[in-house]
């Protein structure tokens, strides 16, 4: 944090002694048990000075004293293992440079893009999961009325979105400026007075709608909605025909109210529907049909988000991520990232899910079938593309070769037999087994912890196009990433990925030399993309891990001209912290000569990965450990619009490399080893700076880097302007509609 971030003139009123902080609760800054949190405070022009920890008031609420006349405040969150707050990696998040004026409690209400965003009100005492609204904050979980009283306690948490819209022909700017309706919040029940002809619905943050039990025109009267009561007097119906713009009102429990005027269309892509004729239901997504599995030009960044035994109960040394848990976290998530390949989520014999017992039964040890919707939904909301987790090779049956009955619905009914397996499997001697053996391309193709399927069995074939379809179709994955593919012959990918369609496909083949991955990918039809070991062997554990630089010039897959097809990695659930895996994984193991500690060879190995051509794929540990240094080499990419075909100019010797990059709206340059130390190029702007890596970019060309910047939930920070009628953001020289789609 450089000192000329912190004297920004925002204001010079000199504020109360005692500040408070509103961590948002489990879900914001008080996730992974944090309980660290500080305040740098200044006076504008002077330096600054940190306070003592802040001490937990109740509920979420904290508080520190401030001993001088200071009028700058930045609130933030550290490690929970620091000893005394201070600048550095530990500090996890921070807000932006804050002048409270008259307020003394800021509540936090969500994640940004580098900074955590809140709100400033006046703490009237209590506390709760959030600070009270009305007159004065109250108590318990619901803002206050008049008087500061409390909530009842029973919607800790939620936010709610009151929802109306106009018939008929653009309302103009005078309709918008007149729908200025009042709202309260009393004991979990929302009271809205409309002034004009409108509908109001209620939306929560599970993605529940609740809505007026009329259709009538509601204008001059008083309507309210009864949490307790289950929002009574609500029903569902449809958005009125002839439907033009939209007005959104969000009121939540941390005293905040927006309101937003916006179009239909970009209404109806951000899948708010009401239902009904010109809705589609309550959740509308559905993932669409793609010709090909491998998009071009792809700019998509991914998140691998687990690692080995991350379930609820397995190791959470670096956190656990159930369903739940990543759900929590899926604002964040969405800003980062384009893709997110989850565990397997089917019942299986073993903790993770690579002993499949039973595809359509979607309950695992990540979470039940529910959480796993909730979870997919909450990352569709920020256009967030789910990649399932698909182990086919073979299955862990019930005794040698009894299967459990796989039941996809309208996509298929099989039972599995015995003949299904494939000839040569070591269930031999216990049952009939089929007449075809093991077409797997590796010398290790027979798995030998379960049975076999014999992937040239016709009903083996459709078992598995059914799963795909079920999967995509009845759960809404966009993708899937083919666990084992050395184990059955990766034409049968092409084969399963033609019938789904899935925006994207990439197989695990697991084998070090680039020109065996090229010759894969051929022959499942160049349908899908492989996970590039040949640069994980070669870039991170021989290169940058044995400071041999020389070893990263066009290396992998890129090296054959097909970097489309490469998901580059540095570590995964497989590769890292595994006690039978004999190898140094660049470090990161167990067995290996460092530790996840070593944040100058991850920081170049990620460097490295976020600026190379190719899909990244980034490592749960690596991103829970250094999520902010992750996040700025994301961002960079994204703004140069640097993509999987992207061109590079590099060059290596002794203990350094150098490469430029060039995407779609500008270049990203790395310097790894000893030109880490040189000076940005002129006109870049920095992403990240180390030892040993350094990475600058221009480019402002991401759209979803501008919907972000401004606020997903319509909290927008840029500036805001009607053009055609419609509500754009400015951001740069750009504009942008509220989806984050580029107008012009």
């Amino acid at each position: 944090m450089a000192l000329c971030m912190m004297f920004l003139a925002v204001s010079s009123d000199a504020y109360a002694k005692t500040l408070y902080l509103n961590t948002g609760g489990s879900s914001l800054w008080e996730t992974d048990g944090a309980d660290k949190f500080a305040i740098w405070h200044w006076q504008e022009g002077q330096e600054g000075t940190w306070s003592e920890w802040m001490t937990r008031v109740d509920g979420n609420v904290w508080k520190a004293e401030i001993s001088d006349n200071s009028d700058k405040v930045i609130f933030c969150r550290f490690n929970k293992a620091v000893s005394s707050p201070a600048w550095g990696n530990d500090m996890w998040n921070q807000t932006d440079d804050l002048a409270p004026g008259s307020n003394d409690l800021f509540t936090i209400t969500g994640w940004g893009n580098g900074k955590s965003q809140g709100t400033w009100s006046v703490y009237g005492g209590g506390g709760g999961d959030n600070p009270g609204g009305g007159d004065n904050p109250g108590g318990g979980d619901n803002p206050g009325g008049q008087g500061g009283q409390g909530g009842s306690g029973n919607t800790a948490g939620y936010n709610f979105y009151a929802i109306g819209w106009i018939n008929g022909a653009d309302a103009g700017e005078a309709a918008y400026a007149q729908y200025d309706d009042k709202y309260k919040f009393v004991d979990g029940k929302l009271t809205i007075d409309c002034k004009m002809g409108s509908y109001i619905a209620i939306k929560d943050d599970d993605g529940n709608f609740y809505y007026s039990k009329t259709q009538a025109t509601i204008a001059n009267t008083s309507v309210t909605y009864d949490w307790a009561n289950g929002w009574t007097p609500c029903e569902k119906w449809a958005i009125p025909e002839g439907t033009n713009y939209i007005i959104m009102r969000e009121v939540n429990f941390k005293g905040q109210i927006k309101l937003e005027r916006v179009d239909k269309a970009t209404y109806d892509a951000y899948h708010m529907d009401m239902g009904g004729s010109t809705g589609g239901g309550d959740d509308t997504y559905t993932p669409g049909d793609f010709t090909t599995a491998v998009p071009s030009r792809c700019t998509d960044v991914m998140l691998q988000a687990f690692y080995w035994n991350s379930y609820s109960g397995g190791d959470r040394t670096y956190g656990t991520s159930t369903w739940k848990v990543l759900k929590d976290q899926a604002d964040e998530i969405n800003g980062s990232f384009d893709l997110v390949w989850l565990a397997p989520s089917c019942r299986a014999k073993d903790n993770m899910g690579y002993l499949p017992s039973q595809y359509p039964n979607q309950n695992s040890n990540m979470g039940t079938e529910s959480e796993l919707n909730a979870l997919i939904s909450a990352l569709h909301a920020g256009k967030t593309r789910v990649i399932a987790d698909v182990v086919i090779n073979h299955a862990g049956d019930q005794n040698w070769v009894n299967f459990l009955v796989q039941d996809f619905g309208e996509y298929g009914k099989f039972e599995p037999q015995s003949t299904w397996i494939t000839s040569n499997d070591e269930a031999k001697g216990h049952g009939t087994l089929g007449s075809n053996a093991d077409d797997g391309q590796e010398s290790n193709a027979n798995y030998g912890s379960a049975r076999d399927w014999d992937h040239k069995n016709t009903q083996v074939q459709a078992m598995c196009r059914a799963y795909l379809k079920f999967l995509k179709g009845a759960m809404n994955y966009d993708g899937f990433r083919f666990d084992y593919c050395g184990g059955f012959h990766v034409s049968h990918v092409n084969d399963y990925v033609s019938a789904a369609k899935p925006y994207f496909s990439v197989m695990e083949y697991w084998n070090g030399d680039p020109n065996v991955l090229k010759q894969r990918i051929d022959d499942a039809g160049k349908n899908t993309l492989t996970f590039d070991f040949a640069s994980f062997y070669t870039c991170y554990q021989q290169g940058i891990a044995s400071n041999n630089y020389s070893k990263l010039l066009n290396a992998g897959l890129r090296g054959k001209g097909y970097a489309k097809y490469a998901v580059n990695f540095v570590d995964n659930h497989d590769t890292f912290n595994r006690n039978d895996i004999g190898n140094s994984d660049c470090g990161n193991s167990k067995d290996g000569s460092s530790s996840l500690n070593n944040k100058e060879l991850i920081m170049q190995c990620n460097a490295y990965m976020l600026s190379m051509p190719g899909v990244p794929c980034v490592f749960w540990p690596h991103w829970y450990k250094y999520k902010t240094d992750i996040k700025a080499l994301i961002k960079a990419r994204k703004m140069a619009g640097v993509h999987s075909e992207s061109e590079v100019q590099e060059s290596a010797g002794n203990g350094y490399y150098e490469a430029t990059v060039t995407g779609k709206y500008g270049k990203v340059v790395l310097y790894l080893g000893s030109s880490a130390s040189k000076a940005a190029p002129q006109g870049y702007t920095q992403a990240v700076k180390g030892n040993k890596y350094a990475v600058y970019y221009t480019g402002n060309g991401d759209p979803k880097q501008a919907l972000e910047e401004v606020g997903a939930d319509h909290s927008f920070r840029g500036e805001k302007i009607l053009r055609d009628g419609r509500l754009m953001i400015r951001h740069g020289e750009k504009l942008y509609d509220l989806t984050g789609r580029q107008v012009r």
